[in-house]
Protein backbone atom coordinates (compact mmCIF):
# COMPACT_ATOMS: atom_id res chain seq x y z
CA UNK A 1 0.00 0.00 0.00
CA UNK A 2 1.31 3.66 -0.86
CA UNK A 3 2.24 5.97 1.93
CA UNK A 4 -0.47 8.68 1.93
CA UNK A 5 -0.38 12.36 3.31
CA UNK A 6 -3.28 14.02 4.82
CA UNK A 7 -3.15 17.33 5.36
CA UNK A 8 -5.30 18.93 8.43
CA UNK A 9 -5.98 22.71 8.49
CA UNK A 10 -7.84 25.89 9.74
CA UNK A 11 -8.79 28.91 7.95
CA UNK A 12 -8.08 31.84 10.17
CA UNK A 13 -9.82 35.32 8.75
CA UNK A 14 -8.06 38.38 8.59
CA UNK A 15 -10.66 40.87 9.00
CA UNK A 16 -8.14 43.97 8.87
CA UNK A 17 -6.72 43.20 5.65
CA UNK A 18 -9.32 41.28 4.07
CA UNK A 19 -7.48 38.02 3.44
CA UNK A 20 -7.46 34.75 5.60
CA UNK A 21 -4.84 32.22 6.25
CA UNK A 22 -4.55 28.49 5.92
CA UNK A 23 -2.25 26.78 8.22
CA UNK A 24 -2.32 23.13 9.82
CA UNK A 25 -0.56 19.98 9.70
CA UNK A 26 0.99 17.68 7.61
CA UNK A 27 0.98 13.92 8.87
CA UNK A 28 0.77 9.95 7.41
CA UNK A 29 -2.30 7.39 7.49
CA UNK A 30 -1.25 6.48 11.16
CA UNK A 31 -0.98 10.60 12.62
CA UNK A 32 2.71 10.82 12.24
CA UNK A 33 4.05 14.16 11.21
CA UNK A 34 5.57 14.21 7.69
CA UNK A 35 8.28 16.90 8.04
CA UNK A 36 9.41 19.27 5.05
CA UNK A 37 6.15 18.82 2.61
CA UNK A 38 4.99 21.04 -0.19
CA UNK A 39 1.61 22.68 0.23
CA UNK A 40 0.19 24.79 -2.18
CA UNK A 41 -2.92 26.45 -2.25
CA UNK A 42 -4.80 27.10 -5.50
CA UNK A 43 -7.72 29.39 -6.10
CA UNK A 44 -10.05 27.60 -8.18
CA UNK A 45 -11.31 30.75 -9.47
CA UNK A 46 -8.28 32.79 -10.59
CA UNK A 47 -5.57 30.02 -10.69
CA UNK A 48 -3.69 32.04 -7.82
CA UNK A 49 -1.27 29.85 -6.16
CA UNK A 50 0.85 30.48 -3.32
CA UNK A 51 3.38 27.27 -1.51
CA UNK A 52 4.74 26.79 1.50
CA UNK A 53 6.89 23.75 2.83
CA UNK A 54 5.65 22.64 6.66
CA UNK A 55 8.46 22.87 9.42
CA UNK A 56 10.46 20.25 11.35
CA UNK A 57 7.00 19.66 13.14
CA UNK A 58 4.63 19.56 9.98
CA UNK A 59 3.09 22.40 10.47
CA UNK A 60 2.64 25.06 7.28
CA UNK A 61 1.11 28.71 7.23
CA UNK A 62 -0.63 29.85 4.03
CA UNK A 63 -0.95 33.54 4.74
CA UNK A 64 -2.43 36.72 3.09
CA UNK A 65 -4.96 34.70 0.71
CA UNK A 66 -8.07 36.42 -0.85
CA UNK A 67 -11.61 35.38 -0.08
CA UNK A 68 -12.89 32.47 -2.47
CA UNK A 69 -12.46 28.44 -3.29
CA UNK A 70 -9.40 27.16 -2.82
CA UNK A 71 -7.85 23.65 -3.37
CA UNK A 72 -4.81 22.13 -1.45
CA UNK A 73 -2.47 19.63 -2.71
CA UNK A 74 0.36 18.07 -0.15
CA UNK A 75 2.77 16.29 -1.47
CA UNK A 76 6.89 14.68 0.10
CA UNK A 77 9.36 12.74 -1.20
CA UNK A 78 7.68 8.26 -0.76
CA UNK A 79 4.15 9.63 -0.18
CA UNK A 80 0.90 9.64 -2.61
CA UNK A 81 -0.05 13.40 -3.58
CA UNK A 82 -2.67 13.81 -1.40
CA UNK A 83 -5.67 16.47 -2.05
CA UNK A 84 -8.36 18.48 -0.08
CA UNK A 85 -10.64 20.25 -2.74
CA UNK A 86 -13.51 22.78 -2.02
CA UNK A 87 -12.30 25.54 0.77
CA UNK A 88 -14.02 28.58 0.89
CA UNK A 89 -12.75 31.67 2.49
CA UNK A 90 -14.38 34.57 3.21
CA UNK A 91 -13.51 37.31 5.56
CA UNK A 92 -14.82 37.18 9.10
CA UNK A 93 -15.57 33.45 8.50
CA UNK A 94 -13.47 30.34 9.75
CA UNK A 95 -13.25 27.13 7.03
Amino acid sequence: AANVLQGAMTAVPRAQLGTATISGNVVDATGAVVPGSAVTATNAETGFRRQTQANTLGQYNLPGLVPGRYDLTFEAAGFKRSEQRGIVLQVDQNA
